[in-house]
């Protein structure tokens, strides 16, 4: 599956994104850097490109020890939307992100603030809804900080054909627990497949469904923030 994240961002001068990016594409001699793919008015996609070295002993059977080196490349592919690039997507992350966070820092000479933001899966859910996305069932539901006693509060994860609606008066749930994750099917413009929606503004989506539905949800993520 794909694992796509947003960011809200807020930047100094987002009118020279796009040239900064251009100044410090990737290089091998550098060892990082971006690529771009694309740059309208309103959005700007690429990748970020990061590389190290990594040195291996190897011993052979007499034990010599011989060292090898190899170039390991770490990726993030990114989209930065809205009309001052204020949404930040990445497309399966790596162990990588902090340095993008400061490669793209770097591009606003670091006058850019990151945060997180959540959303509520129950709310997106309605949303894409409304934008002709057939929800089929629920998968799986996480829920947490259900209160049991004075101080002491626990999780839950519900796996089945599960009715969105009706999962907190069948268990008797106080209104005040949270829904952090959400796993459903759904089924859109004859496709169909899986899509786990999380409160931290993270989803994971079948890789052959990705195409189809990932431009109904990046628009639909812009108008939330």
């Amino acid at each position: 599956m794909n694992r796509v994240q947003w960011f809200k961002a807020s930047w100094q001068s987002p009118r020279s994104l796009k040239q900064r990016m251009l100044t410090s594409q990737y290089t091998s001699e550098i060892g990082e850097g971006f690529i771009l793919n694309s740059a309208t008015l309103n959005s700007i996609s690429g990748r970020y490109v990061n590389s190290n070295v990594i040195v291996e002993e190897i011993r052979d059977p007499f034990g010599r020890v011989e060292m090898s080196e190899r170039k390991n490349f770490e990726y993030i592919d990114f989209v930065f939307s809205g009309e001052s690039f204020q949404l930040i997507e990445i497309i399966n992350p790596g162990r990588c992100i902090r340095k993008f966070v400061t490669a793209i820092s770097q591009l606003d000479s670091f006058g850019v603030t990151i945060e997180k933001f959540e959303i509520s899966p129950i709310d997106f859910l309605c949303n894409i809804e409304s934008l002709g996305v057939s929800v089929l069932f629920a998968k799986q539901l996480e829920l947490s900080d259900i209160g049991v006693s004075e101080g002491i509060s626990a999780k839950m994860c519900l796996k089945g054909n599960i009715d969105i609606k009706d999962y907190s008066d069948y268990l008797n749930l106080p209104s005040d627990h949270c829904l952090t994750k959400l796993l459903v099917a759904v089924k859109y413009a004859g496709f169909a497949g899986d899509i786990e929606i999380s409160r931290r503004a993270k989803i994971k989506i079948d890789k052959s469904f990705s195409p189809i539905l990932m431009p109904v949800i990046s628009d639909l993520m812009l108008s939330t923030i």
